[in-house]
């Protein structure tokens, strides 16, 4: 049994595709894990709550939650970012952890009624604040090389950024 040349091109495509694909969300994950990624996984998620902030709940519609799982897992791994900065990010997250125990109280005793008394709305204007020292941070700092994540993507940078087989810095 043979496997004509269409076939094997398309096999090597997907093969190629794939390795891109890989490359990227790798380089990705390792992002987030860098310095500058914490804190951009950070702004992404009070960008979020600021939206859901936004929202007016409508009697008898179901009020979100808002995030906290990168503000819990990077809230000590910030160190780099001035005091000043953190605090603002961590006075918007304390509020949004009060809006959320707010929500978990009124869903446990599952009357519509106790969700009456929960404004999400009222954390908005924290969260942009948090959000706009966050990102002035940022803006600042993103050239910082001491901050940029260490290594290249898989393969080496095979697929570009790391001076690999299709161009990239080098």
């Amino acid at each position: 049994m043979q496997i004509n040349e269409g076939l094997m091109n398309f096999i090597l495509i997907v093969i190629i595709l794939g390795l891109m694909v890989a490359n990227f969300f790798a380089r990705k994950a390792k992002m987030e894990r860098s310095a500058l990624g914490r804190v951009v996984t950070l702004l992404d998620e009070l960008r979020f709550n600021e939206r859901l902030a936004g929202v007016t709940v409508m009697m008898g519609q179901k009020i979100k939650k808002f995030r906290t799982k990168r503000w819990l897992s990077n809230q000590y791994k910030i160190d780099f970012v001035p005091t000043e900065v953190v605090k603002k990010v961590a006075g918007a997250y304390e509020r949004i952890n009060g809006i959320n125990a707010q929500i978990d109280r009124a869903k446990q005793t599952g009357a519509d009624s106790h969700l009456a008394g929960v404004d999400p709305t009222s954390v908005k204007g924290i969260v942009s604040e948090a959000q706009y020292e966050l990102r002035e941070w940022l803006r600042t700092n993103m050239d910082n090389p001491a901050l940029q994540p260490k290594q290249k993507g898989l393969f080496g940078g095979l697929f570009g950024g790391g001076g690999g087989l299709f161009g990239g810095r080098r």
